[in-house]
């Protein structure tokens, strides 16, 4: 299921860079010297797969390893895409490491 949600998070990155960078030329507009950053409402500049995690209540560690498996292992991420693999279970393999240490639930989880 959380491989799921981030599968979607990934498929909405796109439009959500997009509109940030937006808001950031839009300060531009307006006569600001540089760009604003994008913040979440406490006023901290807020990393993409932290506002994306949070949309599809997911943690933020597994955004990131999902936002990194499409941009960097496309090969694994299609796996996790077609419900072969968990984004834990490619992260694993991406980086070299054995995911049957997993723990059984994980390891019997799929999408």
């Amino acid at each position: 299921m959380h491989s799921a949600r981030a599968v979607y998070a990934v498929r909405m990155s796109p439009g959500l860079i997009a509109e940030a960078k937006q808001r950031q030329l839009s300060g531009l507009k307006r006569g600001a010297e540089s760009p604003s950053p994008d913040v979440s409402g406490d006023g901290e500049p807020e990393p993409t797969a932290v506002r994306l995690a949070r949309l599809v209540s997911v943690s933020a560690s597994l955004m990131g390893q999902a936002l990194s498996l499409a941009k960097n292992y496309p090969a694994h991420w299609a796996k996790v895409v077609s419900g072969e693999l968990t984004v834990g279970h490619a992260d694993d393999l991406a980086h070299g490491r054995d995911p049957a240490s997993r723990n059984a639930t994980q390891a019997t989880h799929r999408v």
